[in-house]
C-alpha cells in the first residue's frame, strides 16, 4: 500500500499574517489582524501623500460632481493610494470587491470586539 499523499502546506495563511496557533475569526482575518490592517489604513490615510491627493482631488469636483460620483472618486483614490495595498497584503483583492470583503468582514469583527469599532469609526471619519 503506497503512503497517503501529504497536502502541500496553505500558503495563504502565511500571506495573510496569521499567528501560530490563531484562527480567523471571520473569512480569513483574526481579530488581531483585522486591528493591524485598521492600523495600517490610519497610517495610510493620515499620510501626507494621501492628504495631499485628498485635497486635490477635492479641488477637482469645484462643487459640480454629484455625491455619487464623488463618493466613487474617494474610493478610487483610496483603493489606489492606501487601502488596495494594504488588503493585498491579507490576501483579499485590491479591488472594489476586495474593499467591500474587507468592510463586511471587519464590520463583522467590530460588533464583537470595541477596539476594532473605534478603529473602523475613526478611519470612516477620516475617509468622509
Amino acid at each position: 500500500k503506497s503512503p497517503e499523499p501529504v497536502a502541500p502546506p496553505d500558503l495563504s495563511v502565511q500571506s495573510k499574517g496569521l499567528r501560530g496557533g490563531e484562527s480567523p475569526a471571520h473569512d480569513g482575518l483574526t481579530t488581531t489582524q483585522a486591528s493591524e490592517l485598521l492600523d495600517d489604513l490610519f497610517r495610510g490615510y493620515t499620510s501626507e501623500a494621501f492628504q495631499s491627493a485628498s485635497r486635490r482631488l477635492n479641488a477637482s469636483w469645484g462643487g459640480m460632481k454629484a455625491r455619487s460620483t464623488r463618493v466613487d472618486d474617494v474610493d478610487a483614490l483610496c483603493l489606489d493610494m492606501v487601502l488596495g495595498p494594504a488588503i493585498a497584503r491579507y490576501g483579499f483583492p485590491a479591488n472594489t470587491a476586495g474593499m467591500r470583503q474587507v468592510n463586511a468582514v471587519v464590520s463583522s469583527i467590530a460588533q464583537r470586539h470595541s477596539e476594532i469599532m473605534n478603529k473602523h469609526r475613526s478611519i470612516q471619519r477620516l475617509i468622509f
